[in-house]
């Protein structure tokens, strides 16, 4: 039979093993969306090449801008940690893009 001090340490074992795993998963994520914007900013590259009115080009050009942006405020709050640009980016609505 486990002491007290044994089941103790196996819970903050598995806790701290769970706690990796989802942080696995949450970068996987993270660097899921980032590619699936990229791979969007591209698309939208190649509709505007395509494109010969420069009237229907603009729409294009704001959202490819506005997925721009919205990936250099990761990239810039991923370097510095500041969270008062996470809380900006948290009020963008994602489908806008």
């Amino acid at each position: 039979m486990k002491s007290l001090q044994e089941i103790r340490e196996d819970i903050e074992q598995s806790a701290v093993e769970s706690a990796e795993e989802q942080e696995l998963d949450e970068g996987i994520l993270k660097n899921l969306g980032t590619g699936l914007l990229i791979f969007r900013v591209r698309s939208l590259m190649k509709k505007i090449e395509q494109e010969s009115d420069t009237a229907a080009q603009i729409p294009l050009l704001a959202k490819q801008n506005a997925i721009i942006s919205y990936l250099l405020g990761v990239a810039i709050f991923t370097a510095s940690n500041n969270k008062e640009i996470l809380a900006q980016l948290k009020r963008l609505n994602p489908k806008s893009f």
